[in-house]
């Protein structure tokens, strides 16, 4: 029996699709290209897998959600791609601006696993797109709006991600959306603290959206120093107890 072949659908409702079949563990998958929609990323390549449980997606080494996948693309959400990407990128300093560039020339690691397989791919910033230089997907037949701001689709409801809006959203385990910053993350299904920014001084619950403060900080985005004063602290001195 073949290692791959090709089963082609005449019928579909959507019209004749053809699917290619590998056997798994057998092909090493291959990446040909990345394109970044703000912090959503498309992977182009082949010996992918249509059951997207079994791809595991490292953008900057750190875990890229894998939203949808066939044989030859991957699509994979990183939430707040820039300040994760940037932070692995060298910065040059440019006279006396102390802020400097960004190096595009530094190369980003993308690795894609599938079941017990695995190949990388590396890419300089200049070499993926973000923003208005992005294919620009098509958003209206689905539910949104191309943002050229954001290189991405605004969904018009909740009821919809990815980044041309034509998945279905991702339901959060609670009703974490309220005044203080916390809201359900439609897109990965779970509660962001502090909208989205995290909890500075303290680790976000991610069920209920709430910042879990380390004992030294307190208040709601664990940023005002838990100063506690007891009696064995008082200290006496020639104006009285202070």
């Amino acid at each position: 029996m073949p290692k791959g072949f090709n089963i082609t659908f005449p019928y579909l409702p959507q019209g004749p699709r053809t699917f290619e079949i590998t056997a798994y563990n057998e092909f090493i998958p291959q990446i040909d290209s990345v394109i970044r929609y703000s912090d959503y990323f498309i992977i182009n390549g082949k010996n992918f897998a249509y059951n997207n449980t079994v791809i595991n997606v490292l953008i900057s080494n750190e875990p890229c959600l894998v939203l949808s996948s066939n044989f030859n693309q991957i699509q994979c959400y990183l939430y707040n791609s820039n300040k994760i990407i940037n932070n692995k990128v060298t910065v040059i300093q440019v006279g006396s601006n102390s802020g400097g560039i960004v190096n595009n020339n530094k190369e980003i690691n993308c690795l894609v696993q599938v079941m017990n397989v695995s190949n990388s791919f590396n890419f300089k910033l200049n070499q993926i797109c973000n923003g208005s230089n992005c294919p620009i997907p098509n958003c209206a037949k689905n539910s949104g709006e191309y943002s050229y701001v954001k290189g991405v689709c605004d969904c018009f409801s909740n009821e919809w991600r990815g980044y041309q809006c034509e998945l279905r959203s991702l339901k959060c385990s609670s009703d974490c959306n309220d005044e203080n910053g916390s809201f359900c993350n439609y897109i990965n299904g779970v509660c962001e603290c502090n909208n989205g920014l995290g909890c500075n001084q303290g680790i976000c619950n991610q069920i209920n959206g709430q910042c879990n403060c380390t004992n030294q900080w307190i208040d709601s985005m664990c940023l005002t120093p838990n100063h506690q004063v007891n009696s064995q602290q008082l200290q006496q001195t020639e104006l009285g107890i202070l």
